[in-house]
């Protein structure tokens, strides 16, 4: 599947590698729900192309993104999966409640907006609940929890049908953190049993007991590792769990040159050929998202047609 088709650069996506890597990671959610996150244009994969793919895996519950304006986009695209919103409001919340999109909430004024938007549009707002166990970013704290729940209650356009928080340390080797995080939830948890859905474990975390509702899936899903640390956990559970890159960044050589031994090449004449080299000469650079500072770093790989 080709995305931002372009004469002399593109990239593509390796359906078979998606299929592959969530089927891996179905394997260590086992019967919790997979949700996939699709935030900043999916990792830089393509929101629209990933949602599509997203939409037609039966073993993809959810479609998670950052922001409004972000599920608005898909739903008007014609994706139709449960969509929620993790992190902020950009764009119209009655359109989104119209469109069905669930919202996170975690502070007194957002609650009242989602409220006065849903009463606008005649519909009740779902939410989902973000819970700060202590990664100190967005979320209610847990000391304030029950008075914020309180305080959706008494909201009559306002269904709260999740609850979540974030770990912020499981690449650590020592999980202590994690475990202080996960006692903090399940405390929440046990003291107020009414949500539908409960979730916590993003990519780096599925190594934990899967008690929740969702697995939130974001890198491991488009074939990467979040640390050396993760990778051995995993295959310690899992033997011979693989996960493969999703994305190939691809363009057609332009020029070829043989060069002398003691030749430079570039800007500031940054490389000095040991020997005599064949050069390709690629056309991408700083308006394609190639710095210089990449210069002698990078590596490429010939395909001939």
């Amino acid at each position: 599947m080709d995305l931002y088709v372009q004469s002399r650069t593109w990239i593509e996506i390796n359906e078979p590698a998606f299929q592959h890597n969530i089927k891996q990671l179905v394997r260590c959610c086992g019967s919790t729900q997979l949700g996939v996150v699709l935030k900043a244009n999916a990792y830089g994969h393509g929101m629209i192309p990933m949602a599509r793919l997203a939409q037609n895996h039966a073993d993809i519950a959810w479609i998670l993104v950052a922001a409004t304006h972000e599920a608005i986009i898909l739903r008007k695209e014609g994706i139709t999966k449960p969509i929620l919103v993790l992190s902020y409001h950009d764009s119209d919340l009655a359109e989104a409640i119209m469109l069905d999109i669930a919202l996170v909430t975690y502070c007194d004024e957002m609650a009242h907006k989602i409220n006065d938007a849903a009463q606008k549009v005649g519909k009740a707002a779902r939410v989902h609940i973000k819970v700060d166990t202590d990664m100190s970013r967005l979320g209610v704290q847990p000391q304030n929890i029950t008075q914020y729940i309180q305080t959706l209650r008494a909201l009559k356009s306002i269904n709260v049908e999740g609850i979540f928080t974030h770990f912020c340390d499981t690449n650590n080797l020592d999980l202590s953190f994690t475990v202080h995080q996960q006692t903090l939830f399940d405390q929440i948890i046990r003291a107020h049993r009414e949500f539908r859905y409960v979730h916590a474990v993003a990519s780096g975390a599925l190594m934990l007991e899967q008690k929740y509702d969702m697995a939130r899936i974001g890198t491991n899903m488009y074939g990467f590792w979040k640390s050396p640390v993760q990778k051995q956990r995993f295959e310690s559970l899992w033997p011979g769990m693989t996960l493969r890159p999703l994305l190939s960044w691809k363009t057609k050589i332009i020029q070829i040159k043989h060069l002398e031994a003691g030749s430079t090449v570039g800007y500031n004449r940054s490389f000095r050929a040991p020997y005599h080299m064949i050069t390709a000469a690629l056309p991408i650079g700083f308006f394609d998202g190639y710095p210089r500072d990449m210069s002698n770093r990078g590596s490429v790989m010939e395909k001939i047609f």
